[in-house]
């Protein structure tokens, strides 16, 4: 009753704005406020200077402008991370996770991919998916196709407990797989330092489905005036996400390790001027067989 209550009181209080909106999405009417820009100004109005800190608002030109923040008032600075790190980015356009190519081919396609990187490294790896339903298809064809390596699984609504235990099995083990799903807990919220996890697998891109609310939001933001809808609101988390989740075993000095970026949708135009250069800088693309993977893999991590 109290979550019914606060709902209502929100909706009252937002009848007169021309940003927040009322969509239903299957058996859940939803109240979505499309620009936080006016919200955000509202709340800093007051403020002669206002210093904002994150690592994930990359490019910045657009996260100001998502913001309603003027960019001749905007001062940029950047912090260099001089970490010494050496990355191999291995982009395989072989495979995607589009809705209308899902099936169980791909899966196995996906599947098949995985299992030659697990058996190529000479630890661990981490594979980060787009959402729990396509890690609930992925997980059958990798326990068919090699029931001995060992695999640990990020199951939804992981209490604190069971998700403690499952990285300290995941570290205990010499070599195993850990599979997780983009902007969850173990992609985000966890490092694998020094020698835990010698490659990341960032199987497709973490979109947003099809939903009234999205709609809404993409056509508040073209009346709004000239802008990329699909850029703010849909590709730019999907990739904050899938770049989080890529970096999470390179987080110490002298660190060499892999990643592997499973979707033809990464080697696109729009993407890769998104991409940061620490994943650019030493990256190949191809259509690639297991034993080209398997070869790649071994004489880099040699």
């Amino acid at each position: 009753m109290l979550k019914v209550g606060n709902f209502l009181g929100n909706l009252l209080a937002s009848r007169d704005s021309e940003t927040v909106i009322l969509a239903k999405s299957e058996d859940s009417i939803l109240l979505v406020n499309v620009d936080p820009a006016k919200r955000f100004t509202s709340a800093t109005k007051d403020f002669h200077s206002i210093v904002l800190l994150s690592a994930t608002i990359s490019p910045c030109n657009l996260f100001i402008k998502s913001i309603g923040i003027e960019e001749s008032r905007a001062v940029v600075y950047r912090v260099e991370e001089n970490l010494p790190i050496t990355v191999r980015t291995v982009l395989d356009t072989g495979v995607t996770t589009r809705y209308r190519l899902r099936n169980q081919e791909m899966y196995r396609k996906i599947a098949r991919k995985i299992i030659t990187i697990a058996t190529s490294v000479r630890g661990s790896i981490g594979v980060f998916v787009p959402s729990y339903s396509l890690l609930q298809s992925l997980i059958p064809e990798l326990t068919a196709m090699a029931s001995e390596i060992e695999t640990m699984v990020e199951r939804r609504g992981l209490s604190n407990q069971e998700a403690s235990q499952l990285i300290d099995e995941f570290k205990s083990r010499g070599r195993s797989v850990l599979v997780g799903v983009q902007g969850g807990r173990f992609s985000e919220g966890e490092d694998f330092k020094g020698d835990l996890m010698d490659a990341s697998v960032i199987v497709g891109l973490s979109l947003p489905p099809h939903s009234p609310a999205l709609y809404a939001e993409y056509s508040y933001l073209k009346r709004s005036g000239p802008n990329d809808s699909y850029v703010t609101i849909s590709l730019l988390p999907a990739l904050r996400k899938a770049f989080q989740a890529a970096g999470r075993h390179l987080r110490n000095p002298g660190k060499r390790g892999m990643v592997f970026l499973l979707d033809s949708r990464f080697a696109s135009r729009a993407v890769l001027e998104l991409t940061p250069s620490w994943l650019t800088q030493d990256m190949v693309t191809g259509d690639y067989s297991d034993e080209e993977i398997e070869k790649m893999t071994k004489e880099f991590l040699r």
